[in-house]
């Protein structure tokens, strides 16, 4: 087994994202991503501070937006609505997931669809089923959801083959496990999603020529699991006493897979990066719609252990 290294891909995409800034702010636009956390949540509030640290190194302006974690409905719409009628913001990102407490629903449509780097509400989760075909057409995509853009990404430039492949999606959010399901289905993989009602897990997981983990349990899938040979893309991320670790215990399955993407050095880093790609999208086609036709994607790195 070897490691599916995001760095050196993370490392070109950097260089496009600055190169993308500095064009917009040349035309007099200056692209800011404001990003909403509701506290409480450990792998959130990672992710957040993972954006702000990757803004500064890239001087891409950033709005980090924190309220406590018993805020309520009326609290979370006025902070949104905020940065969603700002004309300076060109992308609002919500940090999942959101307190039981507050009505998601209205949370989630409040963030405008010309400014949904997340794809977090309806319309924007339905522009997945029409954009998700033109994924790879001459290397741009529409803005898609983040986490699942990231998976696709880095098996693209990896040179992993997609098509024809059995790929396994365990997980069915809004944000990840669906909408990843559908754009490796655009990719011409043979696609099966498991979730948490899913009998006989391992039966599934062990057909996977791809498989891709985001269903928030530290360490669910284990050697049992996993074919020989397969490649384990690990999307979760969780706190433990050994420190971070993902929804795939890497060790056990160190004989069997061919390739696993660390936790942490993984998804979540390209993740991050297709935020601002997304934010930088938006702020592209606000100001001029020709940046859109930019190809902002590097080219195939081979992978890296």
């Amino acid at each position: 087994m070897a490691l599916l290294s995001t760095k050196l891909l993370a490392e070109t995409l950097d260089q496009c994202l600055v190169q993308r800034d500095r064009a917009l702010r040349d035309v007099g636009v200056v692209p800011t991503l404001a990003a909403v956390l509701v506290k409480g949540d450990e792998a959130s509030e990672v992710y957040f501070r993972s954006k702000r640290r990757l803004a500064k190194k890239l001087g891409i302006a950033f709005r980090g937006i924190t309220l406590p974690a018993d805020a309520t409905t009326s609290e979370l719409l006025r902070a949104l609505r905020r940065s969603a009628e700002d004309p300076s913001v060109h992308g609002v990102f919500l940090e999942m997931p959101l307190p039981s407490t507050v009505d998601a629903e209205r949370i989630r449509n409040a963030v405008p669809l010309e400014k949904d780097v997340d794809c977090v509400s309806d319309a924007a989760i339905g522009r997945v089923l029409t954009a998700s075909s033109t994924v790879f057409d001459n290397g741009h995509s529409s803005v898609l959801p983040a986490t699942p853009l990231a998976v696709m990404e880095l098996l693209r430039r990896s040179g992993i083959p997609i098509a024809g492949k059995h790929a396994v999606v365990v997980g069915r959010s809004f944000t990840v496990g669906r909408p990843l399901a559908l754009l490796l289905l655009a990719a011409d993989a043979t696609v099966t999603v498991c979730h948490s009602r899913t009998p006989d897990l391992s039966d599934h997981t062990r057909r996977a020529d791809i498989l891709c983990v985001a269903a928030g349990r530290p360490h669910l899938i284990g050697k049992d699991h996993v074919r020989k040979g397969a490649v384990l893309i690990d999307i979760g991320i969780h706190s433990s006493s050994a420190g971070l670790v993902g929804d795939i215990d890497t060790q056990a399955v160190v004989d069997h897979a061919a390739w696993v993407t660390p936790v942490p050095g993984g998804v979540g880093a390209l993740t991050t990066r297709m935020i601002f790609a997304n934010m930088l999208s938006a702020a592209e086609s606000s100001a001029d719609p020709r940046f859109a036709n930019s190809d902002s994607r590097p080219q195939k790195e081979p992978p890296s252990s």
